[in-house]
């Protein structure tokens, strides 16, 4: 799919909403969390040094949460903040409060989670504002969910970067036609998904798109038994995914399952693996110039490439994929 549109959806009689926010955001490939492009406008969103998303405030949830991840992120080395607490920027009646999640039964499930959100202490301490959270079931989060995301994370030390898109659905689970919750929680009503999806991307070669969907409960068999196309994931979230890239490369690759086989096998993350090799200069005989800002990299000869003043140099390609960058679309370093 490529058309981003605003989306009207009536519920079931239980979970009865509209979604009337229409946000004023322009996608542009300038933020390194956003590559791919926006899924979704309808709602409010919120870019953050960790994560970009966009949140429901009829729901008090995020329709998605996108956040590009690469092996230093995951290399580095600030530990779980664990300050729970609502999200400022959202306005209250519009957003989940810590009093809706007590006593619920339910689990306050990171979409971003903790062990992806090292890179820094504000970053990390960001990645606990209610806005990034579902209500979930303890035998999701505490299971088959907690193993995919240190999958995922597996996945991406192996691939050097990653791009991850995570969200909450709310499928018709009683074929009404209609789409249902599994109920709302606290005073301000939080809506309780009935599933949720996962989507990794990786551009190490060819551009690949792994995506899961889970039911939100304790899910029986394997990690594989859950995945699904993303086109499908499209079907039942109304969301689009991958709209950055022309269509025919878009809807070819999200209606593959791609093999797992490289991504359950991904060996984790260990110090002692980590290997100090000496720089090599690129093959180009060049260096590239990183915009900090952007963080993507070009050619030294590039026009597009006009910063003076946030410059970051790297002497290979592999380096400035390393450190977060990506590379500008036009000279193709």
């Amino acid at each position: 799919m490529k058309k981003i549109s605003s989306i009207i959806l009536f519920f079931s009689l239980s979970c009865t909403t509209q979604l009337t926010t229409q946000s004023d955001f322009t996608s542009t490939q300038t933020n390194e969390h956003l590559y791919w492009g926006l899924p979704s406008l309808d709602g409010q969103v919120i870019i953050r040094e960790g994560y970009a998303l966009l949140h429901d405030g009829n729901k008090k949830v995020p329709l998605w949460v996108s956040y590009h991840l690469t092996k230093q992120d995951l290399e580095g080395t600030t530990g779980r903040t664990d300050n729970f607490r609502p999200d400022p920027e959202i306005p209250k009646g519009k957003r989940a409060e810590l009093s809706d999640y007590k006593g619920s039964g339910y689990d306050r499930g990171h979409l971003a989670p903790a062990g992806d959100m090292k890179r820094s202490r504000k970053v990390m301490s960001e990645s606990f504002y209610l806005s990034n959270m579902c209500p979930q079931e303890a035998g999701l989060n505490r299971n088959k969910w907690r193993i995919l995301e240190e999958k995922a994370r597996n996945f991406t030390l192996a691939k050097g970067e990653s791009w991850i898109i995570t969200g909450p659905v709310f499928m018709d689970i009683d074929g009404d036609g209609n789409k249902d919750c599994l109920g709302r929680i606290g005073t301000n009503r939080v809506w309780v998904p009935t599933h949720f999806y996962k989507i990794i991307i990786t551009k190490n070669g060819d551009i690949k798109a792994i995506s899961f969907l889970m039911p939100n409960r304790k899910p029986a068999g394997d990690i594989e038994d859950y995945q699904m196309p993303v086109d499908s994931i499209e079907k039942i979230t109304g969301l689009d995914f991958l709209n950055e890239l022309p269509d025919d490369i878009e809807n070819k690759i999200e209606a593959k399952k791609p093999s797992l086989a490289g991504f359950l096998s991904a060996t984790p993350f260990s110090p002692t693996s980590i290997k100090r090799e000496t720089k090599q200069p690129s093959a180009t005989g060049g260096i590239y110039h990183g915009n900090t800002k952007s963080k993507i990299f070009h050619k030294s000869s590039c026009r597009h490439y006009n910063c003076k003043n946030c410059t970051r140099t790297f002497n290979s390609r592999e380096e400035a994929i390393q450190a977060g960058y990506r590379p500008c679309k036009i000279c193709k370093p």
